[in-house]
């Protein structure tokens, strides 16, 4: 793998408000999430593109399965689809 998103794994594609949750819910144990906004990023270099409220969250290889762990357990618990 090469480039920035080098030792990164995606973990959730999807609205702000279930990006959020994940990302609240990872960082209480410790899992640093990377968030993307194309959206807004093409916004402010000038340019209109993506959907609006699709961002991307990222974490470490090494915290993949963790992070898995907690977005099945928001799944089961209702709170994602």
């Amino acid at each position: 793998m090469s480039g920035a998103n080098q030792g990164l794994k995606n973990i959730f594609v999807g609205s702000t408000v279930s990006s959020q949750l994940i990302q609240s819910r990872l960082e209480e144990i410790g899992i640093v999430v990377i968030v993307k906004d194309h959206f807004h990023s093409g916004n402010i270099a000038g340019f209109a593109g993506d959907i609006p409220e699709n961002l991307e969250l990222y974490v470490r290889e090494d915290e993949f399965i963790n992070a898995n762990e907690v977005i099945n357990q928001l799944i089961k618990e209702g709170k994602l689809e």
